[in-house]
């Protein structure tokens, strides 16, 4: 059964797509992250007075099952952690394709993740688990939902909590950069692969909403730590914030 991204032109539409990038293999994780949401936005949005504002029967189920909004938040933080390395991989290989960089390979993009997950500190400055063997269990878990995350981690000024008014371009333009990883990630082939398959199982990925474009990126669409790392700067020094 194919995986599709649904948006239903609703204030929570970018929840909607969150749910999906923290939780891919976890239906109950998603349903309860967007319902709490859903469910948010109709008491944030009713009129002075209206105590009976309604949400629909089918959110309410939802929220009944779903786990608290701190254990939620805690999900959400970890899972963040994971994916964001994933999303690291499929744009370093997509970089070392654009600097024409000698035989890109899966394995020196992971090598790649690993310095980047070294020189990134997460949140309150703890830093992201880096082991070559920790990165590839986030792989098993993420590997359907990689081109959204590389595609914030070059649109890191986007926010799923910007509201509605002004969050719709924004999130049209996340899913357009998020098309045109996909795009890349069916067609290339990782150096020394066997069997000679894309890094993106066509199958297994979640698909983009109907009418979404694919937008080509520049090399200097991308962080500039990501961009030395994979022409072999190794002089980094700084520490990089995600989030």
């Amino acid at each position: 059964m194919t995986n599709k991204i649904i948006l239903k032109n609703t204030p929570v539409d970018g929840f909607a797509v969150q749910s999906i990038m923290n939780f891919p293999q976890n239906r109950h994780h998603r349903e309860s992250w967007y319902a709490i949401h859903f469910a948010n936005n109709c008491l944030s949005t009713a009129t002075e007075g209206d105590g009976t504002k309604q949400v629909e029967g089918e959110i309410l189920r939802l929220l009944i099952d779903a786990p608290s909004l701190p254990q939620m938040e805690a999900h959400i933080v970890e899972s963040t952690r994971k994916a964001v390395v994933v999303g690291d991989i499929l744009a370093s290989l997509y970089l070392m394709k654009q600097f024409d960089m000698p035989e890109p390979s899966v394995g020196k993009a992971i090598q790649v993740s690993r310095k980047l997950a070294k020189s990134t500190e997460y949140g309150g400055g703890s830093e992201i688990a880096h082991s070559e063997r920790t990165i590839k269990t986030y792989i098993r878990e993420f590997e359907t939902v990689a081109h959204l995350w590389a595609a914030l981690r070059i649109n890191q000024q986007f926010s799923f909590e910007t509201p509605h008014e002004s969050s719709s371009e924004a999130l049209s333009s996340l899913l357009e950069v998020s098309a045109e990883f996909l795009r890349f990630g069916r067609s290339f082939v990782s150096h020394g692969m066997k069997p000679k398959v894309p890094v993106l199982k066509s199958q297994e990925m979640w698909e983009l909403p109907e009418g979404v474009a694919a937008k080509e990126l520049a090399k200097d669409s991308f962080p500039e730590i990501m961009s030395d790392l994979v022409m072999g700067k190794e002089d980094i020094a700084a520490k990089q914030f995600f989030f």
